[in-house]
């Protein structure tokens, strides 16, 4: 697992991990990262399933409740197949703009 620094999120990258690993890795650095907004990049050459990535669903609506962003990066689901608390998309990009979006509707009061 590798982290990364960005402005306002940190990058986790899966890169080279056997998927398990890397969740049990996610799992036991994630006290460490909560604080912040995460941004997971997951290895599209693993063929994950719905199943793998709702593993972290208990991990995404407490990052959720504390008013941080949680988003995965993969492109190779239909996204409209996972729950609503396990927020997908297919580039990095996008996981950039869409915590953007959040903060700006938290600093709202949405």
């Amino acid at each position: 697992m590798k982290t990364k620094q960005h402005d306002n999120y940190i990058l986790v990258s899966q890169k080279n991990q056997d998927f398990d690993d890397f969740v049990k890795n996610f799992n036991t650095e994630y006290e460490l990262l909560k604080a912040c907004n995460i941004v997971l990049d997951l290895d599209k050459k693993q063929n994950l399933t719905i199943k793998d990535l709702t593993r972290f669903k208990k991990i995404a609506t407490q990052h959720s409740k504390s008013k941080k962003s949680f988003v995965i990066v993969y492109d190779d689901l239909n996204f409209n197949d996972l729950p609503e608390t396990l927020v997908t998309v297919p580039t990095i990009q996008e996981a950039k703009d869409l915590i953007e979006m959040e903060e700006i509707e938290r600093d709202l009061g949405f």
